[in-house]
């Protein structure tokens, strides 16, 4: 049985998260990227087609955020420190220290001006929406904390049925005393409306690939997220547009016990962070980030306890439930390292398995 000290939950991922194991999974330092990411077409500013870009972009964004941070001096402290730390997060083995693969990806971020000099590019960086960005849960956090949940019930056994056309419901308590007890749905059909009539919460909607009509071409799969206090009348607005056989499953999670208390600032808020999460690491359909607005601190905070754990929830779901809907798995982007996705899906980063 595991046991943590559940803490630092900050965008650095260091410290008590950072000196826990990790898991052995990427390429040798000897190795060079063959997969260079560049900057996705997409309407949203700041998307990136590899994870570790997205990742390391975030954190170092985080760190220059403070003017006393003087630490970064020159390329091979970004490689050594904080591109390190990225691959720690999304579940990758660190390079061997002073490796010339980190260098080099560090310089083709300056060669494709992600990076000038030690610092960000101010043109994209220097944007309203950080805000969503800088107070982004750390996925090292939420996978540690999608192990082993504590499931109340089950509604109905989905070993009893065959998977083809059904809803399941949890109740789920996460190994967290601030993590919100959860009622996660999960179907492939039209929802339940008594289950989900004027319940706030998040979903998530797995598409498959589906014919653009403004590119008149098929769309990548894909998966979009977002919140909403009626769960149904989304769904049906999601099938109008994408049409119904389109859609292969959603997962509606809804916190338990706080529905009175949880205010729309904090539902608006906590999907704006739920987009820049998954967009991180998944090939998502969200146009834009949610609300421009950042929420009040109280507001914000409960923003990411829901995001935190909703998306450990569906971590959980996708390693541990074998549902029989079609495309059930995440439309994770492609990321030039060896083990990945399943590295992230993995809650500890304590494989012995080396390059």
């Amino acid at each position: 049985m595991h046991f943590f000290a559940w803490a630092l939950r900050g965008a650095s991922g260091e410290g008590a998260l950072g000196s826990r194991p990790f898991c052995s999974v990427v390429r040798s330092a000897h190795q060079p990227h063959r997969i260079m990411n560049k900057k996705t077409n997409g309407k949203m500013p700041l998307i990136y087609n590899d994870p570790l870009t997205a990742v390391f972009l975030r954190i170092l964004a985080w760190e220059q955020s403070f003017g006393n941070r003087k630490k970064m001096l020159v390329g091979k402290d970004l490689a050594d420190d904080f591109l390190q730390t990225a691959r720690k997060e999304l579940g990758i083995q660190p390079n061997a220290k002073g490796g010339g693969a980190q260098i080099d990806f560090v310089n083709r971020l300056k060669r494709q001006d992600f990076l000038r000099g030690i610092k960000l590019n101010e043109k994209e960086w220097g944007l309203k929406s950080i805000w969503r960005l800088q107070s982004l849960p750390n996925h090292r956090f939420v996978r540690k904390l999608s192990y082993d949940p504590h499931v109340e019930q089950i509604i109905p056994d989905p070993a009893q049925t065959n998977g083809k056309s059904e809803v399941f419901q949890f109740l789920v308590s996460l190994r967290a005393p601030d993590a919100p007890k959860l009622r996660v749905t999960v179907g492939n059909g039209r929802p339940d409306l008594k289950q989900l009539k004027a319940i706030r919460g998040l979903y998530f909607l797995r598409e498959a690939k589906a014919k653009s009509l403004e590119a008149k071409s098929l769309e990548a799969e894909s998966l979009y997220v977002g919140q909403t206090e009626e769960f149904d009348v989304r769904w049906t607005q999601h099938t109008k547009k994408k049409g119904e056989g389109e859609i292969k499953w959603w997962v509606f999670v809804a916190p338990e016990e706080l529905q009175e208390t949880f205010t729309l600032d904090s539902l608006n808020g906590a999907e704006a962070l739920l987009i820049s999460y998954w967009s991180e690491i998944c090939h998502t359909t969200n146009k834009q980030r949610g609300k421009d607005k950042k929420p009040a601190p109280a507001f914000l905070q409960q923003s990411i306890l829901l995001v935190e754990a909703a998306s450990a929830a569906l971590i959980w779901l996708m390693r541990e439930k074998k549902f029989k809907f079609d495309l059930w798995k995440l439309p994770f982007n492609k990321c030039p390292v060896r083990h990945w996705p399943e590295c992230y899906l993995n809650p500890f980063n304590n494989s012995s398995e080396a390059d």
